[in-house]
This record gives C-alpha cells, structure tokens and sequence, in this order.
C-alpha cells in the first residue's frame, strides 16, 4: 500500500469519527448536568477540528487538485472566503476581540461546509447514518412512552420542544434517504421509525419546525414533478420568508392579527405573536444603527435590545453581526450550494438535500442554528444540504425510486 492508500484511509477514518461526534453533539442542548453538556461542547470543537484535517488531507491526496482550482466548487470558495473577510473588517471595525473564539469557531464552520460538499457520500455511508438516526429515535420515542406520551411541548431530554423538534427534523432526513438502498424487511423498519418520528415532531408542538417539515414535503412534490421550474425555489423562499417577517412585525394588533392570534391559541395552545414582532422591529432598528457592516461577531439580540433572547432569524442575525454586505454574501453562499445541487439533480438523495435545504431555509427565518449559536445544529443542517451536493451511487433508475 503507497502512501496515497494510506492517506485515503485515513481521510475515511477521520470522516467516520467526524460523523460519530455529529449524534454526541446533541448533548450540548440536553437538560442533563453542566458537566455532561461540557462534552457535548468539547466534540463540537473537535468537530470543526476535524474539518479543517479533512480539507488539508484531501488537497493531498488529490495531487491535481490545483490544476483545476476553478473546479465547479469555485463560487463556494469565493462566498466563504468573503464571508470571512466581511466577518473580519466587522470585528476589528468593532473591536470585538472579545469574541475571537467566537469568530474562530465562524471559521471553522465555514470549512466544514466546504468539507462535507467534497466528500463523496456513498450508498454505504448512508446507510450507516440512517440507522443511527432510526435508533435516536427508538430510544427517544420510548422515553416518551415512559413519560406517559404527553401530547404539548414534549421535549425529552433536551431543554426546549423546539429543541427536540429540529433533532427529530433532521433525523427524519437521514431515515428517508437510507430507505432507497434498502432490502424490503428494512425498508419497513424505517417506514415504522418514521412514523414514530412524526409523531415526536407533533408532540413538541414546535410550530416552527411543523412549517419547516412541510414545506420540505412540499418542495420535493415540486422538485420531482417539476424539475425546471424547482430552480426557482431558493429565490422564492428567501424573498417570502423576508416578506412575511416584515408583514408578521406590521400584523400586531391590527384586526386580522388579533384574528390569527385567536386561531393560533385554539390549534396550537399558543400566542401567535410570541414576541418575536417586538424583537424584530428592535434588531431591525439596531441593524440600522450599523448597517453596512453590523456590530460584529458574537453580538447577540439580547446586548442590544430590551428582549432576553436570540434573534429568532438566522438572516437578521447576520445583518446584526455582519452588515447588509454580510447578509448578501450569505446569500451567495447558500445559493452557490443551491446551484451544486442543481447540477447533481440526477441522484433521489440530492432531491431530498434540496427539499430539505429549501425547509431549513424556512426554519432560519424564525430561528438561527447555522451559525454559533447551538453550532452543533448547523453541524447537522450543513450535512443535509451537503450531502447531495456529491452524492454518487450506482444506480441508473435514479428518478423513479427517490
């Protein structure tokens, strides 16, 4: 075996091990004692760690790498490397070297990003991952058995059912995705362990990733039966979510608001304006404060708004942290992962990356995961969008099994 070999299994192993810390992770946001979730922090870093060893093993092992450095990954490259730059001029524009381990860890995730957009997912790989994601399920559907199947804000072990709710939403994809590489007797397996997953989704009454599940549903209808019309979904679910966000902080206390606010209490046992309308309109005005190039990294809404809490908005966040420039450059990153998806549209899995990705963009206009805070759910959202990108089987009935 050349050195090349032994590079190659290596680089497998590192992936292997990286993707073992993705469900430890999870104990980051659990309700167990601090010393506990201390490990789950410790493997998110080492996590990003191994990110960047991936990166530096696969430049080596692809010696002809760099004669193609304009490879289809170009744009992808370019959009990080300017994410970082804008994030930079932003913290030291702002001083806000108290938060370097903050923009470090920034860093970092951007790399993993790029890591699992190279790595060629096989058949194998995921099969492996479903049923890990089938098994995180039992053992959570069974505690809520235990529990006495409680039916409102179920949240397990985690702190909050929006916790338990975004876990269940990307473990409902690696399930889906395993199936089509499935013998028939585990192909019932997983249809069982689904449907025990969506029953864990409705208990956590997680309004948010109810809307983010269904819109998924409804984008892979889209995808499937109208592939070239689909290409247009990122712009449309971008330019929507940004429309409703203005007209939900605009609704309060008109006539049709108060109208949803009852519909909402009825159906769902909750307010429909919980806060985040007054939340925005502060963030938006501190936004404005800044808005070229934000207050820097590691700014939270609660430093600078009279609310206790995040900024419930992924895209705001980033106006808040990074200034207009850094809310187009992050468009430009999530669309240059788009258009690596369009290009791979021939695989099932890469339709369901992209149903998913199209949710996960919902769900980031009324939470914000990819990116500091709760790191570990963007650690699993990246993967999702990813590994479509270069998914490759060795199957020709791709379209009709998805």
């Amino acid at each position: 075996m050349n050195i090349h070999e032994h590079l190659s299994q290596l680089f497998k192993l590192l992936l292997i091990i990286l993707l073992s810390l993705l469900p430890i992770n999870i104990i980051v946001s659990t309700n167990f004692a601090s010393d506990i979730r201390e490990v789950g922090l410790t493997t998110t870093d080492y996590t990003l760690y191994l990110s960047a060893i991936l990166i530096v093993l696969y430049l080596i092992i692809n010696k002809n790498y760099w004669k193609g450095i304009l490879d289809k990954f170009i744009y992808l490259y370019i959009a990080s490397g300017l994410f970082i730059i804008i994030n930079l001029v932003s913290h030291i524009y702002n001083s806000n070297f108290n938060e370097n381990s903050t923009f470090i860890e920034l860093i970092f995730s951007l790399l993993i990003i790029i890591a699992f957009a190279k790595v060629t997912w096989s058949p194998k790989l995921i099969i492996n991952i479903g049923f890990v994601a089938s098994f995180i399920v039992i053992l959570i559907f069974i505690h809520w058995q235990v529990l006495d199947n409680p039916t409102n804000r179920f949240q397990s072990i985690f702190r909050n059912p929006n916790g338990l709710g975004i876990v269940a939403f990307c473990l409902i994809f690696f399930q889906i995705i395993a199936i089509r590489f499935m013998p028939l007797i585990y192909k019932s397996y997983f249809y069982i362990t689904i449907c025990l997953n969506v029953v864990l989704v409705y208990v956590t009454t997680s309004r948010a990733v109810w809307l983010a599940l269904l819109v998924s549903l409804i984008s892979f209808i889209v995808i499937k039966f109208y592939r070239e019309k689909s290409k247009h979904l990122f712009g449309i679910t971008i330019g929507t979510s940004f429309t409703l966000v203005f007209l939900y902080i605009q609704l309060e206390g008109t006539r049709l608001g108060d109208w949803l606010n009852d519909q909402s209490r009825e159906h769902f046992s909750k307010n429909f304006f919980s806060g985040r309308s007054g939340l925005w309109a502060e963030l938006w005005e501190a936004i404005m404060a800044s808005p070229v190039i934000g207050h820097g990294v590691g700014v939270h809404a609660r430093d600078i708004t009279s609310y206790q809490l995040t900024s419930h908005n992924q895209f705001l966040q980033t106006m808040l942290e990074s200034g207009f420039i850094g809310f187009v450059i992050l468009i430009g990153l999530l669309l240059s992962l788009w258009l690596l998806l369009l290009k791979n549209l021939n695989h099932g899995v890469t339709v369901w990356s992209m149903s998913f990705f199209v949710g996960i963009l919902v769900y980031q206009s009324l939470e914000m995961s990819l990116f500091i805070n709760n790191t570990w759910f963007g650690l699993f959202q990246w993967l999702i969008i990813c590994i479509g990108i270069s998914f490759k089987d060795n199957y020709t009935k791709t379209d009709k099994n998805l």
